[in-house]
């Protein structure tokens, strides 16, 4: 049962075909192509409404207590992926090959009820109040074509590669109060593209110095990169006549002319390697490579590997390495938009603002810097007679300069200092990426492995368990600007904070047991995530806390060969139907959403399914 609503709920229904079929081409080539389709239906977790005591409480608003006027859990989608792989010789040393994916996404999802007699309604439209619903259309494609092979005692490999994802984001159910009975009821609020090109030279060779094996590799890569967005409707950003109602489309205005973005940057990297087997014990891995980024230039990273076979039992390894990450095109140029009224009338905007907006450097944004970590590791992995193997490592993950989102910066001293320096009246908040922190995570990895013969087939075990702890080393001081204007104003608030450090759980075990033989293969799985605390900024100094206990989840399938070609299979997920704590009253938004959305199990309950499978 969901406990909140004390019922019996079936739903997520999930249907998912998929097919594939290949030829063979010339000698030791061939072509590949398939199809996969899948639709989910939405579930939903919400509680009762206890009706927010902020709302109007009017008897038609009032009226709706105890129904379940809210939506908790996965939105239903609609995917196509279509695929493609295919390897033609060209030669005896050489062939050339192309894969490709298309996969087409469709979403619709839940957001916060609009109540019969609240500002965001009219109830010429919707009578009873009203639930907009966002709609997603994600498409990704991406494709590769190269040609590989042997020249004299080299290995080569060139190729091509494309990929765009472009999302369409819009609102059905909805209204934008501001324009009155009159509004549109559907909305586009923005598209978002992102296009990626990379042209990729690698060679590789082995050779031997004495007794020793190397392999030696290296290459160059040339990408272009290229992120956009475009405006919503214009009825989604709108302020119309009617100042007592609130601005914009109704679960997300749309993104204005003012925002929107075309950035671009080239990428230039060059990279080598050499894997060193040094007699039968000792082994080594170096790498290196330099990145050139023409909007913040260059870094050079590396790694060293190691591991030492003391005995064919027994063999310790360590690894140190540097990378970092470029901030990402959106972080450096992503802009919106929100608008409404003062009860006085005037025309009010919340700005999120991309770094090279001349407002935010005024009040002290900086250009983005790389997100630079050092990664360290020490263990060692053994295998005690033929049916078991163990490994245990330590690591320590030190990133600087991580990226994300101010607080939201307010007040009076904000929109003077707007209108005076900018001449733009009415900036209520502000807020934008900087490089916040820097964190140190530390932890271990155990795995162990048993194999044996059993019944006729195969028994495998396995058992993993992790512990990973995140610690803030640092956060950037408020910048002098900001300062000025709110000596009390912190740049990087609680809830961002508890994101990096104790949102996720520390600790993750999983224990499998598979036994497969020709006809059948069986499969049970057990996995434990630890607890989590959660921290929430609702504003006004409220930050609600909770520590969500330990989760447990119990998963199974079990699949008979009934031939060569067919198969069928029954499983399930959760099969104990478990569900994660509840949440107190301070965050379960008066009662409406009692789960946790960050839920390593998610708050759907059980999950069962069965599956034919044909094989051509």
């Amino acid at each position: 049962d969901v406990e909140p609503i004390d019922e019996t709920v079936t739903d997520g229904q999930t249907t998912f075909a998929s097919a594939q079929v290949g030829s063979g081409i010339g000698d030791g080539g061939f072509f590949r192509v398939g199809l996969e389709l899948k639709n989910r239906e939405a579930t939903n977790r919400a509680g009762f409404d206890q009706i927010p005591f902020f709302e109007e409480q009017t008897p038609d608003n009032l009226a709706l207590a105890g129904q379940r006027n809210y939506h908790l859990g996965d939105g239903a989608s609609k995917a196509i992926n279509a695929w493609l792989n295919t390897v033609v010789p060209v030669s005896e040393n050489a062939e050339f090959y192309a894969f490709g994916t298309w996969h087409q996404n469709d979403t619709r999802g839940a957001n916060y009820f609009r109540y019969p007699d609240g500002v965001s309604n009219w109830k010429e439209v919707y009578p009873d109040g009203y639930r907009p619903i966002s709609i997603g259309e994600n498409l990704d494609v991406a494709g590769v074509a190269g040609l590989r092979g042997q020249w004299g005692a080299w290995d080569f490999d060139a190729s091509l590669n494309h990929g765009r994802n472009a999302f369409t984001y819009r609102l059905e159910n909805s209204l934008n109060a501001s324009l009155g009975p009159g509004s549109p009821t559907e909305f586009k609020t923005g598209d978002y593209e992102f296009q990626q090109t990379l042209a990729n030279f690698d060679v590789s060779r082995g050779f031997d110095a004495g007794e020793n094996r190397h392999t030696f590799a290296t290459g160059l890569e040339l990408r272009r990169e290229e992120y956009d967005t475009g405006a919503g409707d214009p009825a989604s950003y709108a302020a119309g006549p009617f100042t007592d109602r609130p601005t914009g489309s109704q679960a997300g205005g749309g993104l204005t002319p003012q925002d929107v973005a075309h950035l671009s940057r080239d990428v230039s990297s060059v990279y080598a390697s050499l894997s060193s087997q040094f007699g039968e014990k000792f082994s080594t891995d170096v790498a290196t490579r330099y990145e050139h980024y023409d909007d913040f230039g260059g870094e050079l990273t590396g790694k060293l590997a190691a591991r030492y076979e003391f005995a064919p039992a027994f063999a310790l390894r360590g690894s140190v390495s540097n990378n970092f990450r470029a901030p990402s095109l959106s972080q450096i140029g992503y802009e919106s938009t929100s608008t409404g009224y003062s009860a006085s009338g005037q025309l009010l905007q919340g700005r999120l603002l991309s770094v090279n907006n001349p407002i935010a450097q005024a009040l002290g944004a900086r250009a983005l810097e790389p997100e630079k970590s050092v990664n360290a590791s020490f263990g060692f992995t053994s295998r005690i007679g033929e049916h078991f193997d163990v490994s245990l490592d330590v690591f320590r993950i030190d990133i600087d300069d991580r990226v994300a989102l101010t607080e939201s910066i307010t007040g009076d001293a904000l929109t003077e200092f707007v209108e005076e320096e900018f001449g733009v009246p009415g900036v209520q908040s502000v807020n934008f990426f900087i490089n916040a922190a820097d964190t140190r995570t530390e932890g271990v990895e155990l795995v162990a492995n048993w194999r044996q013969a059993l019944a006729g087939g195969e028994l495998a075990l396995s058992g993993t368990y992790s512990y990973a702890r995140t610690k803030i080393k640092r956060i950037t001081a408020t910048p002098a600007e900001l300062s000025a204007l709110d000596p009390d104003f912190v740049l990087f608030g609680v809830e961002e904070s508890n994101t990096l450090t104790d949102a996720a759980p520390r600790t993750r075990a999983l224990l499998s047991a598979n036994w497969a033989s020709d006809r059948w293969n069986l499969l049970t799985r057990v996995s434990r995530h630890g607890s989590a605390t959660r921290i929430f900024n609702f504003g006004g100094g409220f930050e609600p806390k909770q520590t969500y206990g330990a989760e447990w989840q119990l998963d199974a399938e079990v699949e008979y060969r009934i031939t060569p070609k067919w198969s069928v299979a029954l499983g399930g997920q959760n099969l104990t139907d478990e569900y994660p704590d509840r949440s107190i009253d301070d965050i379960a938004y008066f009662g409406n959403l009692p789960y946790d959305v960050l839920s390593p199990i998610g708050s759907n309950g059980a999950y069962y399914y069965s599956r034919i499978r044909y094989t051509f």
